[in-house]
């Protein structure tokens, strides 16, 4: 169990340690000197062999309010000391909200000093303290000065210590750095509270955000050697690497090779206290703390695309985006403190919903509702919650990285009406009746499309996606596509994909159209049309023409030389006999020596030759071409 003292300076959280076990925790000169802690304590007191009390001591002056709050995160247990001459003061309220934000919810009351009150004061003192805290918070009396209480307040903390659920060591490892320093003999040593997972001696972990890999040399738990750390531990690691002790700071991370990267962004829903000093703007920037880490964050509140709200005030609640000064680690779930711009007040803090916050669309209703689902505690009912929205597609591999949770556990595997969707870019999830609906509208816009277009066999996969889905669902179309066909409802044909049961049926209509474009097509020979003349000429609207050309092209009849001019295969095939013949005696061949040899438009001879570079039949080589392959024309125009 870890145990962070809180209160106001000078009431005795650091005597209070030092008889409970032992350990004097002001580890400087100055400290001990002033009798003022500046940095935090650590202690470790053992009742037996498997019993272990970890003391976090934390400095109560406000000018080190900082240091304190760098350490009180992942605490089990706050014990709020309070001075039976002073009684509650402004760090005994500003510890308890910083404990409070960062979830802490189990407390001791220890009223200190008491004998040099009487009785009748320090029953008011008692009472007032009480006021602070959850409604039958144990409360104790001591003195560190004469002892008494102390047992009873060592018995209560066995007592806890004993009874205290074991934490089950789950996701990623992960700890923040709360010291670092070299040890005579042994090299760099970092040291924190784990946070989430375990690490064993030989783990490489990275250091974060300097992207640095350390490996384990050894590993001290509360105080003593252990072949591995976890979860809710405090945890030195004995590391090595690529780093110096200089260029780590008090916060940065240290954590598996499979958990999720840094992040200068993430969405969130922040509260402000009660007594914040002022309402919280639009864009304002704080001062963030985040595991041990505080750093300069600037807040955009989320009110929706149709808000014109510009800020919080005190005791509200907003989604936000936090966007800080420099790369930082975090996970769903994890607890952060928002602190005024000069870091004199604690103004509120929140809970990481999505570390990996939107650039844009932030305020989009789905995007909002996605945001709401995060705030369940529990990763299968934030993705129920979540996929009852009609636009939310989960992408499961992000989501397992933002909660911090392996993908072997399959957390969600057994929900119901969950259509589980493998794609180029990753599995993505989304409620079953959207992905049926999906594939209705697939086959829909299949199905109009044959309507009006009676005489095409099929329609090329691409022009039926861009047809059919939003440019945002184009990764579905292929995984629909092939869940259709399986069940039999699509056919896909030379290329062309069409509804089962539908035939192309000729019309005179369409045979006469094609008549006037093959005979507009013999007119000009080698001289090719381009699409304007041909429409013109023919007498076609756009969208005959090309249901006249698209069908000749799958016949064979016709090739696209570029996206105005179709060729006919046997007048391509004559155009790329005649390069091989040019190209016999000699290695290449100009644009001149080709007009020269037709005695035609130098522009439809260069499109030619550019169609031939991009089958790979030649290559331009500056002003000239190179033949590639002497035997492509014959696989190209007459197989």
């Amino acid at each position: 169990m870890i145990v962070a003292t809180a209160g106001h300076v000078d009431h005795g959280k650091t005597s209070l340690v030092r008889n409970l076990t032992g350990v004097e925790t002001d580890r400087l000169e100055e400290e001990r000197r002033r009798g003022l802690s500046i940095n935090l304590g650590y202690a470790y007191w053992r009742p037996d062999d498997e019993t272990v009390v970890g003391f976090i001591d934390v400095p109560g002056h406000r000018r080190f309010i900082n240091n304190m709050i760098s350490g009180i995160s992942g605490i089990d247990l706050g014990m709020l000391v309070v001075a039976a001459d002073d009684g509650p003061m402004p760090q005994t309220r500003e510890h308890l909200q910083v404990m409070n934000l960062l979830g802490v919810e189990h407390y001791l009351l220890v009223i200190s000093k008491c004998d040099l009150v009487d009785e009748q004061r320090l029953e008011q003192v008692c009472g007032e303290a009480a006021l602070l805290l959850p409604e039958k918070t144990p409360l104790y009396k001591v003195s560190n000065s004469t002892g008494a209480g102390i047992d009873e307040l060592r018995a209560e903390l066995e007592r806890l210590t004993r009874q205290w659920p074991a934490q089950r060591a789950s996701g990623h490892f992960r700890m923040s750095v709360d010291r670092a320093f070299h040890l005579q003999g042994r090299g760099l040593i970092l040291t924190g509270t784990v946070a989430s997972g375990t690490v064993a001696t030989g783990d490489t972990l990275l250091l974060q955000p300097q992207h640095k890999a350390l490996r384990v040399r050894g590993i001290h738990t509360q105080d003593a050697p252990s072949a591995i750390g976890k979860e809710g531990e405090r945890c030195a690691l004995n590391v090595s690497g690529d780093i110096h002790k200089d260029d780590i700071e008090r916060g940065d991370w240290v954590a598996s090779e499979n958990c999720i990267d840094t992040t200068s962004r993430f969405d969130t829903r922040i509260r402000l206290l009660p007594d914040a000093a002022f309402p919280l703007k639009h864009l304002s920037e704080v001062k963030l703390h985040l595991g041990a880490k505080h750093l300069k964050a600037r807040v955009m509140l989320l009110h929706g695309e149709d808000s014109t709200a510009s800020r919080i005030h005190p005791g509200e609640s907003t989604f936000a985006q936090l966007v800080t000064e420099r790369p930082i680690l975090c996970c769903h779930g994890d607890r952060f403190l928002l602190r005024d711009y000069g870091e004199t007040a604690t103004l509120g803090g929140g809970i990481v919903l999505d570390p990996r916050g939107l650039k844009n669309h932030k305020s989009s209703p789905t995007r909002l509702s996605f945001l709401s689902a995060m705030e369940h505690d529990d990763i299968e009912n934030a993705i129920r919650t979540a996929l009852n929205d009609v636009d939310c597609r989960l992408d499961y591999r992000a989501l397992l990285k933002s909660w911090n949770l392996d993908s072997q556990d399959r957390p969600g595997g057994s929900l119901a009406e969950i259509a589980r969707i493998n794609t180029p870019e990753g599995e993505l999830w989304l409620a079953q009746s959207q992905w049926t609906d999906l594939k209705q509208e697939i086959l829909h816009t299949l199905l109009e499309y044959h309507r009006n277009n009676t005489d095409e066999p099929g329609i090329e996969p691409t022009r039926l996606a861009r047809a059919a889905l939003p440019a945002s669902e184009q990764r579905l179309f292929q995984p629909a596509v092939t869940e259709l066909m399986d069940a039999g409802d699509l056919l896909l044909t030379n290329g062309l994909l069409s509804a089962k049961g539908h035939r192309a049926t000729s019309t005179e209509q369409v045979d006469g159209d094609w008549l006037a474009v093959s005979a507009c097509l013999q007119k000009h020979g080698r001289q090719i049309p381009n699409l304007a003349q041909l429409e013109q000429e023919c007498g076609l609207t756009e969208p005959a023409l090309q249901r006249s050309l698209s069908r000749a092209q799958r016949d064979r009849r016709l090739i696209k030389v570029n996206s105005k001019r179709y060729a006919e295969t046997s007048l391509l095939y004559e155009f790329a006999q005649a390069v091989l013949a040019l190209t016999q005696d000699k290695p290449t061949l100009t644009i001149t020596e080709f007009r020269d040899h037709f005695g035609c438009g130098r522009n439809v001879l260069i499109e030619v030759l550019e169609y031939f570079d991009t089958i790979g039949f030649t290559r331009r080589v500056g002003n000239a071409r190179v033949i590639l392959d002497r035997g492509l024309p014959d696989k190209r125009f007459t197989a």
